[in-house]
């Protein structure tokens, strides 16, 4: 399978792949090395680090390290044990991309189920959702934008996941993911989300911060950024949500996600 858009060096990203598993063989990383012949699974690292060999060799192994250590017990959660996070439209992915071509994504805090939703399930179903593109290289070279809809966000949400939950799940994707946040737009925020921004901020990239936009109550604001044409109505577009929501998303989710090895790799990795 080639995802690889036209617009990207071939000629380049192949003599990329090769300096990468040169880097992988002498790491002697088991969880790396059995992906050695994963050839786009491991330009997906190339291309969300434009090329740089070494960062995507960083990031590869970040990526590793994440899945088999702190976050293993998360990805190793079913989608099945997962599906009441994933059909209740808390995550989403519209069909249409944005004026520069990126994927758009969005949360919904009115359809967050405090009572039902742990951390770590709703966690799983985001990497599930994220992982849906991994072969995408035109995704992952244009990165994403995320759109979040905090109506109805109160105390009890805010105090329902702790500081080091939220701070966590903003870590795994920034720090260990080859694709790009190239944008955060937040609307009908309430000063909670004040709070909690302001305490996440820190440890937030600074080119991130730059790209992080709080619209306030005025919702409207997001057809500065975005075309209605593209938009659901609930975000003040022109669309109705089958028309805008891309739903194959959470049905690949749902069966699974993107099969990232094959079996004599899964077998490796389970040995870990």
């Amino acid at each position: 399978m080639d995802a690889t858009p036209k617009t990207i060096n071939m000629e380049e990203l192949d003599k990329c792949l090769v300096e990468l598993k040169e880097l992988i063989r002498d790491s002697e990383d088991k969880y790396l090395n059995a992906f050695i012949n994963e050839d786009e699974y491991l330009k997906t690292f190339i291309v969300g680090r434009k090329f740089n060999v070494q960062n995507a060799f960083d990031t590869a192994k970040s990526f590793m390290a994440a899945k088999h250590g702190k976050y293993r017990n998360v990805f190793e959660m079913s989608p099945q044990s997962v599906s009441h996070v994933i059909e209740s439209g808390f995550f989403g992915t519209l069909k249409h991309r944005d004026d520069k071509g990126r994927l758009i994504g969005f949360m919904r805090i009115p359809k967050l189920d405090i009572k039902r939703m742990e951390f770590d399930e709703i966690l799983r179903t985001a990497i599930l959702m994220v992982e849906n593109y991994w072969y995408e290289h035109e995704t992952i070279d244009k990165g994403q934008v995320f759109i979040i809809d905090y109506s109805g966000y109160n105390f009890s949400i805010f105090t329902r996941y702790s500081f080091n939950q939220k701070l966590s799940f903003a870590q795994l994707f920034l720090n260990n993911y080859p694709t790009k946040i190239k944008e955060v737009h937040i609307y009908n925020n309430p000063k909670l989300v004040g709070i909690t921004y302001s305490l996440i901020r820190p440890f937030l990239p600074e080119k991130l911060r730059k790209r992080i936009f709080l619209h306030g109550h005025n919702q409207e604001n997001l057809l500065n950024h975005f075309s209605p044409d593209i938009l659901p109505k609930w975000m003040s577009g022109n669309l109705s949500d089958k028309e805008a929501i891309d739903y194959t998303v959470s049905e690949n989710a749902l069966n699974g996600g993107v099969e990232f090895y094959d079996d004599n790799n899964a077998s490796a990795l389970k040995q870990g």
